[in-house]
């Protein structure tokens, strides 16, 4: 069985539920630059809460924890709540690591 090109990518898509942004992530995050994906995410929109979702993601690498990591920074200084519990507590525990470091 082959894999199709569109989930063979890493893909964004941002929609509104219930006041706050859901950036849902799907494809595999595999090499990507996390700061683009983030701007791309979340455009000129500015949500005072973001929420991360990846039922969708087929595979990922660092590339996933560095997008948590950019979707944080870009949170903290657009002073906006970013909730994570939709996300493995590997992918958590790995970017909560790369907080603390850098």
């Amino acid at each position: 069985m082959s894999v199709s090109e569109e989930t063979s990518t890493a893909q964004v898509k941002a929609r509104t539920e219930d006041g706050r942004l859901v950036l849902e992530l799907a494809g595999a995050w595999q090499n990507h630059c996390a700061a683009a994906i983030v701007d791309g995410g979340i455009g000129a929109q500015r949500p005072t809460s973001v929420r991360l979702a990846m039922g969708g993601v087929s595979r990922w690498d660092s590339s996933l924890v560095l997008f948590v990591h950019e979707a944080r920074r870009w949170c903290t200084a657009a002073d906006a709540n970013l909730n994570l519990e939709a996300l493995p507590p590997e992918v958590r525990h790995l970017a909560d690591q790369l907080a603390e470091r850098i």
